[in-house]
């Protein structure tokens, strides 16, 4: 299968054989850049960074989980998107930059909500922010986990039914 990105909420990296299978699942899809959630991993050491980049990723941006929940992982190859800022903020990473056939920026954003309401409209504050500072399309993943109390993973569900 070919994609251009994937959107996962892989519920935790913790286990040897979880990375292995979220690894091959990236190789196969042969993704050009991956939007991981719930790593629930505070620390991305260099044998599962190296796992989760295989061949096909260059660059990783990573926000450490906060207890046991959280955690994201952004892998791009930086031959498809070439990323100009970056910004990291606990259950958000926003990056601003180009992909590579196009002459125009957008800004992708990889999130995972908190539950309470509060913690969510702050989260949207601060991106709402960027949006405002950077001024270009924005690109995002899985918005329903943030508009609903459901969590839905789209992509794995395609995945696997493919």
């Amino acid at each position: 299968m070919n994609s251009l990105l994937i959107c996962w909420n892989v519920r935790g990296l913790g286990k040897p054989e979880k990375a292995r299978a979220v690894s091959s699942v990236l190789k196969s899809s042969r993704a050009k850049i991956a939007f991981l959630q719930e790593s629930k991993i505070s620390q991305l050491t260099p044998s599962l960074l190296k796992r989760m980049k295989g061949s096909y990723f260059s660059d990783c941006v990573f926000s450490p989980s906060v207890g046991a929940s959280g955690g994201l992982i952004f892998l791009l190859n930086r031959q498809f998107f070439k990323v100009r800022i970056s910004t990291i903020s606990g259950r958000w990473i926003g990056l601003v930059g180009q992909f590579e056939r196009s002459q125009s920026e957008c800004l992708l954003i990889n999130l995972y909500a908190p539950n309470d309401l509060a913690s969510r409209k702050m989260m949207f504050e601060k991106i709402s922010e960027l949006i405002e500072k950077a001024k270009v399309p924005i690109m995002t993943e899985e918005i329903s986990t943030v508009l609903e109390t459901k969590k839905k993973d789209w992509v794995w569900w395609r995945t696997k039914k493919r």
